[in-house]
C-alpha cells in the first residue's frame, strides 16, 4: 500500500472512532473533541509510568496494575468502570513497566516490573484473589527499561524479553516455569532501547522482538529462531527519539506492520513478511508532549 492510500485508511479508521464518541458522526477532519464522560480520577503511588490489564481476581471483571515510583499498584474492577483503592506491592528500584502473565503455570495471572533504578525484573506471583506474593528478582541487566512476553523456546512457559537501556540491549530471560528465570542472554540492539514488543514478523510461528531504540532514531528488529536464541538486529530508520512501538496490521495483507511513536509524530514500517520492512512513513500528529521516561 502507498502512503496515500495508507493515509487514506487511517482517515478511515479516525472516522469510525468519531462514530463511536458522537451522538452523530463528523468528518476525520473534524474530530478534535471526542465525547467522553468526564475523567476519573484513581490514586496510585507517585510518577505511575506504566499500565497494564488482567483479571487478577477471576471473577470476569478487568483489573489494573500501574507501575510507579512506590512499587506496582493493583486496582481491582468493579466491572462498571469504576475501581477498588490501589494495593501497593513493593518491587525493585523505579519500576518503570509492568507486563503480566501466567510465569509460573498455575492459571493465575502474575505481574512482572522492570526496574530501571536497578539491574532486575521483578516478578509477584498472583495467588487468584486479586492479591500477590512478595516480588522476586531476576537480573535483567544495566537499566531494565521495558518488557515483553513470549514463549520464546516453544516450551510452554513464558518468558521476558526486557530492554535495557544501558548502552543498549535487550536481555532474554527463558521461564523455568514456576516463577523463576534463567540467567539472562544479552543481544545488541539499538542506543537507550526503550519499549519492546512481542510478534511473528516472518510467519514462521516463531516470536520475534522489537524495540524502540530512543537515542539512535531506530527500531531493531530481533527475530527468533524458536529456541530461545535470536538472530542479530536489524535496524530501520524511524523519527527522532522514538519511544513506543506497537504492532497491527495496517494495510490488511495479513501482515503484522509497526507503528512508533516519536518526538515528530507517527512512523509507520509496513512488513514484507519476511520480517523484513518497508521504509518508515512519517505522520505528524502534533508537537511532542513527553519525552523518555515520562511515559
Amino acid at each position: 500500500m502507498n502512503p496515500s492510500a495508507l493515509l487514506r485508511a487511517l482517515r478511515a479508521a479516525a472516522f469510525v472512532l468519531c462514530s463511536l464518541f458522537h451522538a452523530d458522526p463528523v468528518l476525520a477532519d473534524a474530530c478534535s473533541a471526542p465525547g467522553f464522560a468526564a475523567a476519573l480520577a484513581f490514586h496510585v503511588g507517585k510518577n505511575p509510568v506504566s499500565v497494564a490489564v488482567g483479571d487478577f481476581d477471576n471473577d470476569g471483571k478487568p483489573d489494573l496494575t500501574v507501575a510507579n515510583s512506590a512499587g506496582v499498584s493493583v486496582l481491582l474492577g468493579r466491572g462498571d468502570g469504576t475501581f477498588q483503592t490501589a494495593i501497593t506491592y513493593g518491587a525493585g528500584t523505579y519500576p518503570n513497566s509492568v507486563a503480566v502473565g501466567d510465569f509460573d503455570g498455575d492459571g493465575k495471572l502474575d505481574l512482572a516490573a522492570a526496574n530501571n533504578g536497578s539491574t532486575t525484573v521483578s516478578v509477584l506471583l498472583g495467588r487468584g484473589d486479586g492479591s500477590f506474593r512478595a516480588a522476586v528478582d531476576s537480573v535483567a541487566g544495566s537499566a531494565p527499561y521495558a518488557l515483553g512476553v513470549g514463549d520464546f523456546d516453544a516450551d510452554g512457559k513464558l518468558d521476558l524479553a526486557v530492554a535495557c537501556s544501558f548502552p543498549g540491549y535487550v536481555s532474554v530471560l527463558l521461564g523455568n516455569g514456576d516463577g523463576s528465570f534463567q540467567a539472562a542472554i544479552r543481544y545488541e540492539a539499538g542506543a537507550y532501547p526503550d519499549s519492546v514488543v512481542v510478534g511473528d514478523f516472518n510467519g514462521d510461528s516463531k516470536p520475534d522482538i522489537v524495540v524502540a531504540n530512543f537515542n539512535s532514531a531506530t527500531v531493531s528488529v530481533l527475530l527468533g529462531n524458536g529456541d530461545g536464541t535470536f538472530q542479530a538486529a536489524v535496524h530501520y530508520g524511524v523519527g527522532e527519539s522514538p519511544f513506543s512501538v506497537a504492532v497491527g496490521d495496517f494495510n490488511g495483507d495479513g501482515r503484522p506492520d509497526l507503528a512508533v511513536a516519536d518526538s515528530a509524530g507517527v512512523s509507520v514500517l509496513l512488513s514484507k513478511g519476511d520480517g523484513t520492512f518497508q521504509a518508515a512513513v512519517n505522520y505528524p500528529v502534533g508537537q511532542a508532549r513527553f519525552g523518555r521516561g515520562q511515559l
